[in-house]
């Protein structure tokens, strides 16, 4: 059974709802009347962009509050502004699953088949076959420290900023299994960067030309137009963690 077939269906979109655009509307202003936020609401935003970072909140950069399809609040930090992109950190993960859905969509595989990893080839590897969806789901149960403490053993920072940095899909798939697939879940960015690459595969697409498939059949659909994706050395999107954008792009 595949995937699609056990879940309940998308609620219909709305006819008067205004998205995908290339840009939202402003509910701010409109008539003679300003929106007016809730008075906890606005005073928890003036308490994210005060000039000392909030111990609770850390430092916010960026804020932007959508509903029913229309901006109700908007703020940026000193010296940025909407046009200014920001890191997308795990926000890229559902750009990596989206693209995975288009490959789905075009027939080139199902979630459910065995995902081509050259490291797991050998069919005597217990990892040969995992699937697509085990991955996607991170119920791979590959063994992977997903930790940002510094001085704590952490395979994602050794990933993304040390030994792994030049092909973080090949230090992820190095990692054994500690579990047997589909029996424990376990977030790990280390599984998204390996999809990453073997979408690059079965596109024959890395780098700049992966690029061009992300901007063709996912961005500019929706009217995105800032993002800027990374790539490794080994011309991996770091699905992972990296495709800076605008806040409304983001949106």
């Amino acid at each position: 059974m595949y995937i699609s077939e056990s879940l309940a269906p998308l609620p219909a979109h709305p006819a008067d709802l205004p998205w995908p655009t290339d840009e939202w509307p402003d509910a701010r202003h409109q008539g003679d009347a300003a929106l007016q936020l809730p008075a906890g609401v606005a005073a928890l935003i003036e308490r994210a962009f005060q000039a000392k970072a909030d111990p609770d909140l850390g430092e916010t950069h960026a804020l932007l509050m959508i509903r029913h399809g229309q901006i109700i609040a908007e703020r940026y930090a000193d010296g940025l502004t909407a046009a200014n992109t920001f890191p997308s950190w795990s926000q890229a993960k559902s750009m990596t699953q989206a693209l995975v859905g288009i490959c789905v969509r075009e027939g080139l595989f199902n979630v459910d088949d065995r995902i081509p990893v050259p490291e797991w080839k050998n069919p005597d590897d217990p990892r040969h076959a995992l699937t697509w969806d085990q991955l996607l789901r991170m119920s791979s149960g590959l063994k992977f420290v997903e930790d940002y403490v510094d001085g704590s053993i952490s395979d994602v920072i050794e990933m993304l900023f040390a030994s792994g940095k030049p092909d973080t899909a090949a230090y992820a798939a190095a990692k054994e299994l500690e579990a047997p697939a589909g029996t424990q879940w376990k977030y790990a960015s280390g599984t998204t960067n390996i999809i990453a690459r073997a979408l690059g595969g079965v596109l024959d697409r890395q780098g700049e030309d992966f690029r061009s498939f992300m901007f063709d059949e996912l961005f500019a659909p929706i009217g995105m137009t800032s993002p800027q994706p990374k790539f490794d050395a080994a011309g991996t999107f770091i699905g992972s963690s990296f495709c800076y954008c605008t806040a409304r792009d983001f949106a």
